[in-house]
């Protein structure tokens, strides 16, 4: 049998601060605090904990560049080249996703999060486990809102456990997406699962609009 070994080249791009199509994301070792809402300033109670190490603290699309044997789509929204396909033969799901972003008028850019390293802690039955979500989507800005905002998509099958794919959910959009925001250093963050195909535009459509709101898929409209 033989391989056919495709690459994803080299990604030279900005940050995605400095309005380039590049991503950086931080990368957090664990969440301190609450999701007690505060009485008096309304705020949800949970902050970052950054990486030790300066140089580990943002995950960045200008490091990504590794060979694969992988299936791979091309990828013009995308810093990187492909949009490597999970499993032996691909992946529909993802592959119908990255059709999407690539044609959706308010994604700006999007990658797969494959060598990006972006992680998001978690404990699941008192045990700390890592949470590596499928996608970052960034939107454009409005003539209206400057804000720079990136929705996290996780698209997950049917065969996972249904408990701990729940608190990975959670965590993602109640915890990490609400110490980020309230770090306020990184834009506007939010979560969005899909696990059914055969909505998942509708989802994506609700999704999207309710990050340019504000709502709660960035952890709650209390921030």
């Amino acid at each position: 049998m033989s391989f056919v070994r495709q690459f994803c080249s080299k990604c030279h791009c900005e940050l995605w601060r400095d309005g380039g199509r590049g991503f950086a994301a931080p990368r957090v070792a664990e969440l301190r605090g609450h999701s007690h809402r505060s009485e008096t300033a309304g705020h949800r109670l949970i902050c970052p904990q950054a990486k030790p190490e300066p140089a580990n603290r943002l995950a960045s699309t200008d490091s990504v560049d590794f060979p694969t044997r992988k299936v791979v789509i091309e990828a013009t929204k995308s810093p990187v080249n492909y949009v490597v396909l999970d499993g032996p033969k691909g992946n529909t799901w993802e592959e119908a996703l990255a059709y999407y972003l690539e044609h959706d008028a308010r994604v700006a850019s999007f990658v797969k999060n494959d060598h990006l390293d972006f992680v998001i802690p978690y404990v699941y039955e008192g045990v700390a486990h890592e949470f590596w979500p499928d996608f970052l989507v960034r939107l454009h800005t409005t003539a209206d809102d400057s804000v720079v905002r990136t929705l996290i998509v996780e698209v997950s099958g049917g065969r996972m456990d249904q408990d701990k794919r729940a608190t990975k959910a959670l965590t993602a959009r109640d915890s990490w997406c609400v110490a980020v925001n309230n770090y306020a250093g990184y834009g506007r963050w939010s979560f969005v699962e899909v696990s059914d195909m055969t909505t998942f535009q509708k989802v994506m459509d609700a999704a999207i609009a309710d990050l340019y709101a504000d709502g709660v898929t960035t952890g709650g409209v209390d921030l």
